[in-house]
């Protein structure tokens, strides 16, 4: 239980990297390493251009998808040792230690921009696509649960239109022995 609440508070419900909180405490770590042992280390920072008008245009859940997207991309170019963090909103840090010399971490910070660099139309079909299966796939289930609730509803009009009856025939019945009396 102790374990699964730390990993909540490390890490970025959305897309599953670390979050703030553990990127700082990295960084503090590597610098109290790198002073130790000389080793130099990165740190990249980077955001998404644009994220806050497509956010705002295509809504929350898109903007989502381009988070984890962006996440999975750019996880697939760095090393397992490097920590890729969400900060938040749309900005990312890498914090790589033991980078050799500086033209190896450019050529990281280059592979991430490559992996960035798919046409935006592209990404944005892409996720839209996805958003379009999930919202088809909750379409599905609500009409399953519609269907479901008008058979309750065809039974519950069945049933009231039978007491109904059963009423009417009661107040028939009243009715006649009322006007035998008369």
């Amino acid at each position: 239980e102790r374990e699964r609440l730390q990993s909540e508070a490390q890490t970025d419900p959305l897309t599953g990297l670390a979050n703030r909180r553990l990127f700082q405490e990295q960084v503090a770590r590597a610098q109290l390493r790198a002073n130790r042992t000389g080793n130099r280390g990165t740190l990249i920072y980077f955001d998404l251009d644009d994220f806050k008008p497509l956010n705002d245009q295509y809504g929350h859940d898109f903007g989502d998808g381009i988070l984890i997207e962006t996440a999975r991309r750019v996880e697939s170019v760095i090393r397992r040792s490097d920590l890729l963090s969400r900060l938040g909103g749309d900005e990312f840090t890498i914090l790589i230690e033991e980078s050799a010399t500086p033209e190896a971490a450019q050529e990281i910070a280059h592979k991430v921009q490559q992996a960035l660099q798919e046409p935006k139309e592209q990404q944005v079909s892409k996720v839209l696509q996805e958003l379009q299966v999930h919202k088809e796939q909750l379409v599905s289930k609500v009409h399953k649960v519609l269907q479901g609730f008008k058979v309750h509803k065809e039974q519950l009009v069945h049933k009231v239109l039978q007491g109904f009856k059963v009423h009417k025939e009661q107040l028939v019945s009243k009715v006649h022995k009322v006007l035998q009396g008369f």
